[in-house]
């Protein structure tokens, strides 16, 4: 998850930026720290941090599930113009030439 996309998540789940179990599922989610660690650097007990980082990973999942990625709609569309292309290829080689 990116630092755009945790914020977000934390303002559709009316959530506060700065609060220590926040911050500590922001080390995780985004910076790849565990659980523990990020828990010891905010100040937030591990369960505040659990909560926090569960709560806020399933809402970017509903929210990613929801709609495709970029990536996944640019190779939807490169896909149906290639069959597109190769319907039109096929189509102008069995059309008969005019005399």
């Amino acid at each position: 998850m990116t630092l755009a996309q945790f914020h977000v998540v934390v303002q559709l789940l009316k959530g506060k930026l700065g609060t220590p179990a926040n911050d500590a599922a922001c080390l995780v989610l985004v910076e790849g720290l565990t659980k523990p660690v990020a828990a010891a650097k905010t100040g937030a007990t591990r369960s505040t941090v659990h909560d926090a980082v569960t709560r806020f990973y399933d809402a970017f999942v509903l929210i990613e599930g929801a709609w495709p990625s970029a990536v996944t709609v640019a190779m939807e569309m490169a896909e149906a113009a290639r069959k597109a292309n190769k319907a039109t290829a096929k189509n102008a080689a069995t059309k008969p030439k005019a005399t």
